[in-house]
């Protein structure tokens, strides 16, 4: 069985965050002039991201997805959980303090695709 990977598209713009966090299972943050972009591995249920916004179940290609959105009309943020079927799973997350980036934050979480064995 070979080895699943997972891949996604920035704006030409980002950038790699000068002090990420410390992502547990392995991650990455970048900017994007107003926008944050957060690739994170977890093992996540529906449970970690209550509390966020709201929730709904999806496909994105052929792989299903959990989608958190959070926007108070101000601030957008989305949170997807890419169901790889593996233990650790991607969440990719895009967020800004402009409400016109909005559509920018659905292109970069919705752009994720599963390449490999699975």
């Amino acid at each position: 069985m070979g080895e699943t990977g997972f891949v996604f598209y920035l704006p030409a713009n980002c950038v790699p965050a000068k002090d990420p966090p410390r992502f547990v299972h392995g991650g990455q943050r970048w900017t994007c002039g107003t926008v944050g972009v957060d690739l994170a591995w977890g093992m996540w249920g529906p449970g970690s991201f209550a509390g966020g916004g709201r929730q709904c179940r999806g496909r994105i290609g052929t792989t299903d997805v959990l989608e958190t959105r959070s926007d108070d009309g101000q601030e957008p943020r989305l949170v997807v959980w890419y169901r790889i079927g593996e233990v650790h799973e991607p969440i990719l997350s895009a967020w800004s303090t402009v409400a016109a980036d909005a559509q920018v934050i659905d292109a970069i979480t919705h752009s994720g695709t599963v390449v490999g064995a699975r």
